[in-house]
């Protein structure tokens, strides 16, 4: 197995929330898992660099700016902007220098279906791991969602299965707003 190489500056307000789940055997084995979430309010020091994790990671923009550094490309990561990536790749985000704070809610999440959903995303997004969303998405709203069920303590199946269900309907919102970003462009669909 590969190490995960991982540096991190956590400059976040003391309001953040961050949690790290401990998903059942059986859901590891069977569905879609929580490993961790968060709603950070980052701050200019901010920034994680990672590779080699067996995870996904949507992270949803609220407010400021971040940067967003992954398979060669550069992006700036705005308000109401997603980013979708796979873990195992080299992946460099940190707020903007040009915002000095960069609020995001986000999910760490792995098992069934999550990289069938993820291939589907980047096809329907022309390869592309980041997408505007219409301010009217339940992105954000699905996020706060997992965070409430897992803020309460709560450790069972039960959560868990609740929990993939919140991050399969996360998944089917990615893909199908990237669906509709072809059509709103012009693209036809295959």
């Amino acid at each position: 197995t590969l190490k995960v190489e991982l540096h991190y500056t956590l400059d976040i307000d003391p309001k953040s929330i961050w949690l790290t789940v401990t998903p059942s055997a059986i859901a590891k084995s069977s569905i879609v898992y929580v490993q961790e979430l968060g709603d950070f309010i980052a701050h200019s020091n901010y920034y994680t660099k990672r590779n080699n994790l067996p995870s996904y990671l949507i992270l949803y923009t609220m407010s400021g700016e971040g940067i967003l550094e992954y398979n060669g490309q550069k992006t700036h990561v705005l308000p109401s902007d997603v980013f979708w990536i796979d873990c195992m790749n080299p992946q460099h985000y940190y707020t903007s220098s040009n915002a000095g704070s960069w609020r995001a809610v986000w999910v760490h999440f792995f098992g069934a279906s999550s990289k069938a959903f993820y291939d589907l995303f980047l096809l329907q997004n022309n390869g592309e791991n980041k997408m505007p969303l219409a301010p009217d998405n339940n992105i954000a709203a699905s996020l706060y969602s997992l965070i409430s069920l897992y803020h309460s303590g709560e450790r069972s199946l039960t959560a868990d299965v609740h929990a993939a269900g919140l991050l399969t309907n996360i998944m089917v919102e990615c893909v199908s707003a990237s669906n509709s970003q072809l059509i709103y462009s012009g693209i036809p669909e295959s």
